[in-house]
């Protein structure tokens, strides 16, 4: 739901990213053994895409599809400049949406009055997009051609949970951005930042964000979160969450800010667990990016829970810290539970490993145990056989039914622990209250720990790797519980 359906990425971009993630995890003691792991990489990458090359070449290329949708869109774009706009003055810091630079209080701006356009008043004879284009009311059942400054509602639907700009930008950054130090903090060059604005306006399925400067990506996130009529976290719910921060506790702080979480927009909810869930990523590449928790909040605090532009600007300057704080809860609350579900995850793939060993096990002592009498003997060989016996019957002394049944109750128990890791890993995003996420984890683990231990009776004959696999399932029910 939040992946998007065809990430892309160049070999250099993927090699040097792999090989910041090798140097990452060996540390200083196993540094020697890096180049050995990246030319092992390499060398297994290469095969895959000598295979891939074979294989389109023996298939006939497919013509893309929607190419002729988007001609059409690009033959609407051409109307006259029906811009109407009015000058006011400004309370709260604006990005000029021509220029992109700010627009600072206490200044004067202009706004369209139809779809809402702002600029500063020398950038009115150099705008190129026209009004009907750049309307943010048009168009409520499906996203049109504009991606920045437009309510989140109108570029969501059923298919797209989460803007197609933002998913693609931050797609990017999580590939490619993730090692880079101060990706958030550090600005990029504005004339990048613009070009790569108009393109992802015009048609973001067809840029290649690996031709821009990776500051430059992590720029236009901001300010696609900026520049929302409507921040993520709502004008509507600015003073809840204000007061949610003035509990005296923390753990009422917390079941109060997801509360009002609970409260957002549909599409307003999908976007900010999408960011939040890609901020806790950034986040648990500290040690590389120098981007902790605190470090995103003051950063993102102000793109997506701001104040309304009508209240005061000096009461407003005095809630940047609230602001800040709640943010910050949210990621360090979101990280706890992120590597909860990791560990949980890392235990079901090693009952899962136990589990494969056992089956083989299993398989290999029957075909050992299988009758002599199915083949040719060879002179060595007696075959036991009484008068009017059948070669064909098997005796009764030999449990094949059994060993059957136990095959068949060790793939049903490494299918369940599949479906229970992907369970947790399409959860891990999620935005849920504190206390019924952790009741959510104790019920699936008892569920699942139940289930797997009702089947010991099956493989009796298989005590030791089964009562090894039975203790680690045990392991992961208990603490949950506690």
């Amino acid at each position: 739901m939040y992946s998007f359906s065809k990430p892309q990425i160049g070999y250099e971009a993927l090699m040097k990213s792999y090989h910041n993630k090798v140097i990452n995890l060996a540390g200083e003691k196993q540094k020697g053994e890096v180049p050995l792991v990246v030319n092992l990489f390499q060398s297994v990458l290469d095969g895959f895409i000598r295979a891939e090359i074979k294989k389109e070449e023996a298939e006939p290329a497919k013509p893309p599809k929607g190419r002729k949708m988007r001609r059409k869109k690009d033959k609407g774009l051409e109307n006259p400049l029906d811009h109407v706009f009015t000058n006011y003055q400004v309370n709260i810091m604006q990005s000029c949406d021509q220029c992109t630079s700010y627009i600072w209080g206490m200044e004067k701006a202009y706004m369209c009055s139809y779809c809402k356009m702002v600029c500063h008043k020398k950038c009115i004879c150099k705008i190129a997009i026209d009004c009907s284009t750049f309307c943010s009311k048009k168009c409520d059942d499906e996203p049109g051609s504009q991606h920045f400054g437009v309510r989140v509602g109108h570029l969501v639907n059923n298919k797209t949970p989460v803007p197609i700009v933002l998913e693609i930008m931050m797609e990017h950054v999580e590939m490619n951005g993730l090692y880079t130090e101060g990706i958030y903090r550090k600005s990029g060059s504005a004339n990048r930042m613009k070009e790569l604005h108009q393109l992802l306006e015009t048609g973001p399925e067809n840029v290649c964000l690996e031709d821009h400067p990776i500051h430059a990506v992590t720029g236009l996130v901001k300010q696609w979160l900026r520049e929302l009529p409507e921040p993520l976290m709502t004008f509507t719910h600015y003073n809840d969450f204000l007061r949610a921060i003035e509990l005296p506790e923390k753990q009422e702080q917390l079941q109060a800010i997801y509360r009002v979480l609970e409260q957002l927009p549909a599409a307003n909810f999908n976007t900010l667990e999408r960011l939040v869930f890609h901020l806790v990523r950034v986040a648990k590449e500290e040690k590389s990016n120098r981007m902790t928790p605190n470090s995103l909040a003051i950063v993102f605090a102000p793109c997506i829970l701001r104040c309304p532009d009508s209240a005061d600007p000096l009461m407003s300057m005095k809630d940047v810290a609230k602001t800040t704080t709640c943010v910050e809860m949210i990621l360090n609350e979101q990280i706890r539970k992120y590597n909860e579900k990791m560990e949980e995850i890392e235990q079901l793939e090693y009952a899962e490993a136990l589990a494969v060993n056992q089956l083989k096990l299993k398989r290999r002592n029957t075909s050992w145990n299988l009758p002599l009498r199915f083949i040719t003997p060879y002179k060595e060989v007696a075959i036991r056989e009484t008068p009017g016996s059948d070669l064909c019957a098997v005796p009764e002394d030999e449990p094949l039914d059994s060993d059957t049944e136990a095959e068949r109750s060790l793939m049903e128990r490494i299918k369940s622990i599949k479906q229970e890791k992907e369970d947790l890993a399409c959860r891990l995003p999620e935005l849920e209250q504190p206390g019924s996420d952790q009741e959510n984890l104790d019920s699936e683990a008892s569920v699942s720990s139940e289930s797997l231990l009702d089947e010991r009776a099956v493989c009796s004959d298989t005590e030791g790797l089964d009562g090894m696999l039975l203790a680690h399932l045990k392991r992961v029910a208990v603490p949950s519980a506690l």
